[in-house]
């Protein structure tokens, strides 16, 4: 289990570097990964709840390696941890989201 967390909180900083977003957007968006759209060689997300929504979503474009590492984490690594009811994509070693203001 500590190894799968581990897989996660690596993956965690991946997407934030990669795609140049604040860890914040990251805490709710499950339901927004399911539904994200191809554009071009991009997975596109667009994450509703955040902070700034009322600007618009956050709009995160993952390449073909950061959507292999997500479809990995999303299929195999998250259902052994998170809570069968739980609608963060990223959770905590309690199978909870984050609490606000601590992803980061």
């Amino acid at each position: 289990m500590q190894q799968n967390l581990q897989q996660a909180d690596l993956l965690l900083v991946k997407f934030t570097i990669l795609t140049g977003t604040r860890p914040g957007p990251l805490k709710n968006m499950l339901e927004d990964y399911k539904t994200a759209k191809m554009e071009g060689d991009k997975h596109i997300i667009l994450v509703g709840k955040d902070k700034r929504s009322k600007d618009g979503p956050a709009i995160l474009g993952k390449d073909k390696e950061l959507q292999d590492l997500m479809s990995v984490y999303v299929k195999t690594i998250r259902p052994h941890f998170a809570a069968p009811d739980e609608e963060c994509l990223f959770v905590t070693k309690d199978g909870r989201g984050f609490s606000e203001g601590t992803i980061g």
